[in-house]
């Protein structure tokens, strides 16, 4: 990170970083005195930092600064041009490596409503600080507590981008990761407090529950670990007239198996007959009985949530809540200090590859778990019926049909008292088609994959949300990229008359190489056969203009745009945009494209914004210029 501050009043001075080929790398070219700042990754080797006027001269002296440090896994992002998705209801970890390290994060709000944003788990002695941006770069709310103190903003928000901005007020650290967690106020939470005690006490852990789905919960398991060398596991407590409690009958089960050392499963189920005692009230779930070790040291002991699923019985059939957040649970013993280090995780179902279906996996989804136990319980009460091939998951023993044995021994597995079910031969497979899923013999898959069924499902991919607005300079004079609005030219040179699709349908379109690989390297030579073995079908999410309807194009990438660099000095011009190169076309070219070499490195004809290149002389009676882009989906 490279800084240039306290630059003199009527001067404007400029900051550039080349490697030791003398080849410029980034640079920062803000107007007037504003402070100059450049984040680039580096190895080892020489550097060069580059200071000139672009106008005004001063004898006053001008502060540069640079630091060195190890960066986090979303380096760069310390602009918002340069801002790393995150997802609601979702948790990302980072760290602020130097004093000069800003880490920008984007978010996409789908629907309208309440929504969190904390900051977490800050080191000690450290004070970071939490801002938050609509799209064009307003701010619209901040948390900038003192000292290490967590940082929440609790915000209505409208569907659209935002911007969140965490910066260190004091301090910094590369070796411990903040927390970062975004999610609606209505997403299911299960929460465990701070609790400070001392050596040798015994102590009880509340387990909180709270934003509970309409139909409550029919079942639910989850699995928490603690650190075994501090503490010692004793039991567990229910309590039905808890004023706090979640749980109000005695139908509604709860129960908590220490699987092994450091590890606890529990279990719930509604235990009524008529399935009519679901879990519906926010409160206290159990409490979990620790005896603090008595040789233990002082210090914050983590009790985590190692991953869980939550069932709901809607519409008559038990579906799972896509997602929970988890706020962890912090045992602080002695006299230690901290008071930040509550750390969270979101539970997504990640479809893997390919899905071989186990047994007591009766929905299918690849995992045994809460899902699984209410519909077996559903089953054995008579209440829904099983095809083919699912009632032989659901017969977890293998003897005599679907009982209460098969009930007993899938909730011994998921408390842990029983480490296997039988033995999974993978004879079936998951199959997907236009939404739907298929359970058949995974020797029989391939008859079914030539009639278009597929072993991944439909939507596995990356989505991609570009900046309304680009702000560039091109030999001082501004220029705005809106790629969000000039997304799609239509294809001229050598590309070929009429329009151009694949034999299924796709337009065949060319894009800048970080939107098919993030990582794509800025010295790339931006050869197609960089791009072999990568899956280049992608979807385009547009919305008309004026009418504001939705439509998806399909699209697969048969070229890479060379010109989507950020940075260019050399024959005369001087020219940036803020905003990550590989993305949208800037008009300059990669530096060791051939582009550069034997072409033109910059053209500001090309120098538009765009995101899509149809590769044809036309797109037929699809207008592109009547759409906006709302996002892209880039296929895994």
């Amino acid at each position: 990170t490279v800084t240039l501050d306290s630059i003199p009043n009527d001067c404007d001075y400029d900051v550039e970083i080349y490697n030791g080929e003398s080849a410029i790398l980034s640079g920062s070219y803000f107007s007037g005195n504003t402070n100059e700042k450049v984040d680039v990754l580096v190895g080892t080797g020489n550097y060069y930092v580059r200071i000139y006027s672009y106008s005004g001269s001063s004898e006053a002296a001008y502060s540069l600064n640079v630091n060195i440090s190890t960066p986090d896994i979303y380096e760069v992002n310390d602009s918002a041009s340069s801002a790393k998705n995150i997802l609601v209801n979702s948790a990302s970890f980072g760290t602020i490596d130097n004093i000069k390290d800003e880490d920008y994060f984007i978010v996409e709000i789908e629907e309208t409503g309440n929504h969190i944003f904390e900051l977490q788990n800050i080191s000690s002695g450290k004070d970071y600080d939490l801002s938050l941006f609509d799209s064009s770069g307003n701010a619209i709310a901040y948390s900038w507590n003192s000292s290490n103190n967590d940082e929440i903003i609790n915000i209505s928000l409208n569907p659209g981008c935002y911007y969140i901005k965490i910066h260190t007020y004091s301090g910094f650290s590369c070796e411990q990761n903040y927390m970062l967690s975004v999610y609606k106020e209505d997403a299911l939470t299960l929460s465990m407090p701070y609790i400070r005690t001392n050596a040798g006490d015994t102590i009880s852990v509340p387990v909180y529950i709270q934003n509970l789905p309409t139909e409550g919960l029919c079942s639910f398991d989850f699995a928490l670990d603690y650190d075994a060398t501090a503490m010692t596991y004793l039991d567990y407590t229910v309590d039905y007239s808890d004023q706090n409690g979640a749980l109000v009958d005695s139908e509604q089960v709860i129960e908590a198996y220490e699987e092994s050392d450091g590890l606890i499963r529990v279990l719930f189920w509604d235990n009524s007959t008529t399935f009519t005692k679901p879990l519906n009230q926010s409160g206290i779930v159990i409490r979990l009985n620790f005896q603090v070790n008595t040789a233990v040291s002082e210090g914050a002991y983590d009790i985590s949530c190692k991953y869980g699923s939550f069932a709901k019985n809607s519409l008559d059939s038990i579906v799972g809540v896509s997602h929970a957040v988890f706020k962890n649970g912090l045992i602080m013993i002695g006299s230690y200090g901290l008071t930040s280090l509550q750390s969270g995780i979101r539970i997504e179902k990640l479809m893997p590859m390919e899905i071989y279906v186990q047994y007591g996996d009766i929905n299918g989804d690849g995992n045994v778990d809460s899902i699984d136990f209410g519909i077996l319980r559903r089953y054995i009460l008579g209440m829904i019926h099983l095809d083919d091939p699912y009632t032989i998951f659901a017969d977890v023993d293998g003897l005599d049909g679907i009982n209460s044995i098969d009930f007993a021994l899938l909730r011994m597995y998921l408390l842990g008292m029983i480490s296997e079910l039988r033995e999974s031969q993978k004879d079936y497979i998951v199959l997907y088609k236009n939404g739907q899923t298929k359970v058949v013999l995974a020797s029989e898959k391939y008859g079914y994959i030539w009639d278009g069924w597929s072993t991944t499902p439909d939507r596995l991919y990356r989505e991609l949300i570009l900046p309304n607005n680009v702000y560039g300079q091109i030999n001082g004079r501004s220029k705005v990229l809106t790629p969000n609005y000039s997304w799609g030219i239509i294809g001229g040179g050598e590309y070929p008359q009429g329009i151009q699709l694949t034999p299924d349908g796709r337009y065949k379109v060319a894009v800048a190489p970080k939107i098919l690989i993030p990582g794509y390297p800025d010295n790339g030579r931006i050869w197609t056969s960089d791009f072999d073995g990568i899956n280049r079908n992608i979807d385009v999410v547009l919305e008309h203009k004026t009418t504001s309807e939705i439509i998806t194009i399909k699209c697969y990438v048969s070229d890479i745009k060379a010109h989507s660099y950020n940075r260019y000095t050399g024959n005369g011009n001087n020219v940036s945009f803020d905003i990550v190169s590989g993305l949208v076309q800037t008009g300059i070219a990669y530096p060791n494209s051939w582009n550069a070499k034997y072409e033109t490195p910059f053209s500001e004809y090309h120098s538009d914004g765009s995101v899509i290149e149809f590769a044809g002389h036309s797109t037929g009676s699809f207008n592109p210029s009547a759409y906006k882009m709302v996002r892209i989906l880039v296929y895994k």
